[in-house]
């Protein structure tokens, strides 16, 4: 289990079998699992007052949510304050709850805590993302050759 961008050299190197990504490569088989919407999640008690900007909660740098956000954001011209930054998702849970702000992710990490934001608040619209399954080359188990099966046949 890792981030995406640390994934794919893993499997280059056949140190993992196979990986679920949000990175498209061309260098490994694999295809597109599924496309899921992006969306602004925050506390259910969060207030976002219009004209002031708005308070994010985002992972570090190679994140393709952070960038999705900030690009979304600056395109619109809507004025961002990063409240907090970090690694891991259970820390973007726990800060979201808190109410430090809001954060760019896919529906799927809404809690009754949770509720999704949108252009009522003034936010601008998300792209969706993308979740991939690749096959490293070398040589595989049988057990993960029949789960990338698996898989790819959903």
């Amino acid at each position: 289990m890792g981030r995406s961008p640390n994934l794919p050299p893993l499997l280059e190197e056949g140190e993992l079998d196979i990986v679920l990504t949000t990175r498209h490569s061309e260098r490994f088989e694999g295809r597109l699992l599924r496309s899921s919407p992006t969306v602004w999640i925050g506390a259910v008690g969060t207030h976002l007052p219009p004209n002031a900007p708005v308070p994010l909660v985002l992972a570090d740098g190679p994140s393709i949510f952070r960038r999705m956000a900030l690009a979304a954001l600056d395109q619109r011209g809507v004025p961002w304050v990063e409240r907090y930054t970090c690694p891991s998702l259970s820390s973007i849970q726990v800060a979201l709850s808190a109410g430090l702000g809001i954060t760019a992710r896919t529906p799927e990490m809404l809690t009754s805590e949770l509720r999704i934001f949108g252009e009522q608040e003034g936010l601008p619209p998300l792209p969706n993302v993308n979740f991939y399954v690749y096959r490293g080359h070398g040589q595989i188990g049988e057990p993960a050759i029949h789960l990338f099966d698996l898989l790819c046949s959903v």
